[in-house]
C-alpha cells in the first residue's frame, strides 16, 4: 500500500529550510493554505493534473508539466485530480551551481530560477524525477540528488522553448515580517496561539496585525490558524495510524468535537470519514 506522501528525506513544512534536498510523492493531495518556503520548489505532474495559486494567481497544472517557484513567493495548493500523482523537489540554488561552473553558466541558473515559470517535459526529464525520488545512497544522498537536480536544470537551460510560461516575483513581499508571521503561526500551530501573541511577537498593534493577515492571506487569523490545522491534521490522517482524539490534539484543537466540527467545516466531510475515503483509493 503506497503512503499519500513518500519522501526521500526528514521533511519539516511551512519555510523551515534544509540543508540538503529532497523530494515527496503526492497521491491524496493535502491542500496547504498559503505559505513560502526558503527552497526553490519544484513541482512534476506524472499523471492527472493540479491546480496551484502563486502570487495569488491560479494556474492549471497537466501531466507532463514543471513549475518551479522560487523561495519565498507566497503559494498554496489547491485541487488535484484524484487519481493524480504529483512529484514536489525542493532545493538551493546552491545545490544545483557548482563553483567549477563558468560565471555564463552560473548566472543563466540563478536568473531562471529567480523567477517561477511553467515548462513541459521531456521524456528524460520524468525518468530524473523517479531517480531523485527512488533514490537510495546511503550517506551519498546529496551527492547524487544534487547531481540529478543539477541534470534536470540543465534540460531547462539547453532547451528554453521547454519553458511555456515564465513571470518575475515582483514585489512578493519576502520582508522578515511576513516570513516571522509564518513561520511563528506554523512553529506554535500545536499551542494555544494568540492574535495578541503573534502580534507583540511582530512589533505590530492587535488591530494592524489583523488587517495585515487578512491583506496577505485573504483569511482573518482564525480563518488561517484552522485552515493550517486542518491541513496538518490532513497529513496524520493519511499518514498515521493516530486515532482522532490524538490527531485532534497534535494539531492544536481544544477538543475533538471542536476538531470535527471545524474539520466538516473546511473540508464539508467530517475526519473519520475523510481518512476511510481517501486511503480507500490507495
Amino acid at each position: 500500500m503506497q503512503k499519500a506522501v513518500e519522501s526521500n528525506s526528514h521533511t519539516k513544512r511551512f519555510g523551515q529550510i534544509h540543508t540538503q534536498p529532497y523530494s515527496f510523492l503526492v497521491t491524496q493531495l493535502v491542500s496547504s493554505p498559503k505559505h513560502w518556503q526558503a527552497e526553490i520548489e519544484g513541482v512534476y505532474i506524472e499523471s492527472g493534473w493540479l491546480d496551484i495559486s502563486v502570487q495569488d494567481q491560479t494556474y492549471h497544472l497537466k501531466a507532463g508539466n514543471f513549475m518551479f517557484i522560487p523561495e519565498g513567493v507566497i503559494h498554496s495548493y489547491l485541487k488535484k485530480a484524484d487519481d493524480g500523482v504529483v512529484h514536489v523537489l525542493k532545493f538551493l540554488q546552491e545545490h544545483v551551481i557548482k563553483h567549477t561552473f563558468a560565471n555564463d553558466t552560473k548566472t543563466a541558473i540563478s536568473r531562471m530560477y529567480k523567477n517561477y515559470f511553467i515548462a513541459e517535459s521531456l521524456p528524460a526529464m520524468g525518468e530524473i524525477v523517479h531517480q531523485i525520488q527512488e533514490a537510495d545512497f546511503g550517506d551519498y544522498n546529496e551527492c547524487y540528488l544534487c547531481c540529478k537536480l543539477t541534470e534536470l536544470t540543465s534540460y531547462f537551460l539547453r532547451y528554453p522553448s521547454l519553458i511555456v510560461m515564465e513571470k518575475s516575483r515582483g514585489n512578493e513581499d519576502t520582508s522578515n515580517s511576513l516570513r516571522s508571521t509564518f513561520d511563528f503561526i506554523h512553529e506554535h500551530i500545536r499551542d494555544g496561539i494568540t492574535l495578541e501573541a503573534l502580534a507583540n511577537h511582530l512589533g505590530f498593534s492587535v488591530c494592524y496585525c489583523s488587517r495585515y493577515i487578512k491583506k496577505k492571506t485573504g483569511m482573518t487569523f482564525v480563518e488561517y490558524v484552522n485552515a493550517s490545522r486542518i491541513s496538518e491534521a490532513e497529513t496524520l490522517l493519511l499518514e498515521t495510524n493516530d486515532n482522532i482524539t490524538e490527531i485532534a490534539y497534535a494539531t492544536g484543537f481544544s477538543s475533538v468535537q471542536t476538531f470535527n466540527r471545524v474539520f466538516k467545516q473546511i473540508r464539508n466531510i467530517n475526519p473519520t470519514e475523510y481518512r476511510k475515503k481517501r486511503k480507500g483509493k490507495k
